[in-house]
């Protein structure tokens, strides 16, 4: 089996929900492999697969795909598209303001425990 490969930014960034990750994931890959054959070599069943790609199940549920079959199913379809698409998630929140609100609150987390330190040295 071949190392999976990157694929184009321009695609991770037109992914706006999980099962459409996993749609396109597919859509993408070298194999046009049967939802039974996908689902077995991640450890599924294929009605748990067929919920995963579809993002839900006929009562609402939402469904996910297991992050340990994610190292799998890249494997399966040849390309990182699956973590290229959680690290753009990521990289969104932690935008610009999302970047300034989070060093703010590590910086008074420190400062906090400084305080802490100081006056248990003092007492």
């Amino acid at each position: 089996m071949n190392r999976p490969q990157p694929v184009d930014q321009s695609v991770v960034e037109s992914i706006t929900c999980e099962s459409g990750l996993i749609r396109k994931s597919i859509e993408l890959s070298k194999f046009k492999f049967l939802e039974k054959t996908y689902a077995g070599t991640l450890g599924l069943s294929a009605s748990q697969f067929s919920k995963i790609k579809n993002g839900r199940d006929g009562a609402g549920k939402v469904w996910h795909m297991p992050i340990t079959a994610v190292a799998a199913f890249e494997c399966l379809v040849g390309h990182t598209l699956m973590t290229q698409w959680i690290t753009y998630q990521r990289e969104l929140l932690l935008d610009d303001d999302m970047r300034e609100l989070f060093e703010a609150e590590q910086r008074a987390a420190e400062l906090r425990a400084k305080y802490k330190a100081k006056t248990a040295r003092a007492a």
